[in-house]
């Protein structure tokens, strides 16, 4: 349990200070995560206990901009920029953060990615808590050809989250698409 409890109503605390509009998304996808990978206009899953929370960070910074006139209440049209990488451009660079809510620093542990994919080009796909110091993270190639899904454990001693190579499951494609695995639970 906490020590300091959070009820409906309350001051909200800050999480994170590093986002940015069009750069940085912290928990909320970008727009080709909340289109194509997630399907959800949220990137942050609550433990069972609510002990932490996961939420992913997306990096548009190389992302190409796409400007589009958005017809509104104003006599005139407004301009509209925002990251939409189309294919061969470069993706948003992704990563799974956790913070201990009940740890008064809410320090950002990093989710590392799986080394058989970390130096391509990868996506994130979907975080599904097991236990309130367990959870699976799915991680697939941007082409989708290979996917891991990696059981990551809360490392009390080290405050960091470890997910060892023999908790993985891994699936591999010559032929085609590889599938991810979304739970809405």
């Amino acid at each position: 349990m906490c020590p300091e409890r959070h009820e409906p109503g309350q001051s909200s605390s800050q999480l994170t200070n590093d986002g940015k509009e069009n750069e940085i998304f912290n928990g909320i996808p970008d727009w080709v995560y909340e289109e194509e990978m997630l399907g959800s206009k949220y990137a942050i899953w609550w433990s069972p206990n609510s002990k932490f929370i996961a939420f992913v960070q997306f990096n548009d910074n190389d992302v190409p901009l796409i400007e589009y006139s958005l017809y509104g209440e104003d006599q005139y049209p407004k301009t509209v920029k925002i990251p939409y990488p189309k294919a061969g451009a470069k993706n948003p660079e992704v990563k799974v953060f956790i913070v201990r809510v009940d740890d008064p620093s809410y320090t950002k542990m990093q989710v590392p990615v799986p080394s058989l994919i970390s130096s391509s080009e990868y996506c994130f796909s979907w975080v599904t808590w097991i236990l309130d110091e367990r959870l699976s993270v799915q991680w697939v190639t941007r082409i989708q050809n290979i996917s891991v899904i990696s059981i990551c454990d809360y490392e009390r001693g080290s405050n960091k989250w470890i997910c060892p190579k023999n908790y993985q499951h891994v699936e591999a494609s010559k032929t085609g698409w590889i599938g991810v695995f979304v739970s809405h639970s």
